[in-house]
């Protein structure tokens, strides 16, 4: 079940699908209800922001600001929205600041994948972040639309 879940997680950090082999060499290893919804659900996102997900301007493992968290950012060449997907894979829930952005002013957050974490984007002098709490080894994935 939990090596599931990890593989489900991985996925969903790395923007990617994934294969799934419920019958193992004659060994039924079925995905829990609860999995199966997470997987669907994922592969509705990656449906819906394929441009952003798969596109030209996406950068692995970005700057956090935060030892416990690892980010990747996703956008395609209009650079009008970018997917932020967040990792905390130390064993405390982090809160604070996350990463740090660089988007227009009129630009909207929102959580579309995770538990919620409250995410929102914050201002101090010259800098923007993204602002929220992530559970222990929980992915959140945020997408940013600046249109």
């Amino acid at each position: 079940g939990s090596d599931k879940d990890s593989i489900i997680k991985r996925a969903a950090f790395n923007g990617t699908g994934l294969v799934i082999w419920q019958d193992v060499f004659g060994c039924w290893l079925p995905f829990s209800k609860k999995q199966k919804h997470q997987i669907k659900e994922l592969k509705k996102l990656l449906v819906k922001f394929h441009n952003c997900f798969f596109g030209n301007n996406s950068f692995p493992l970005i700057e956090t600001l935060s030892k416990g968290i690892i980010c990747n950012e996703f956008s395609d060449s209009s650079l009008n929205e970018k997917i932020y997907s967040i990792y905390n894979f130390s064993s405390k829930k982090i809160t604070g600041s996350l990463i740090n952005i660089d988007i227009k002013s009129d630009c909207k957050p929102t959580q579309i994948y995770g538990k919620s974490s409250g995410i929102k984007i914050m201002k101090k002098q010259k800098t923007t972040s993204l602002y929220g709490a992530i559970e222990s080894n929980e992915v959140i994935i945020i997408h940013i639309d600046c249109n």
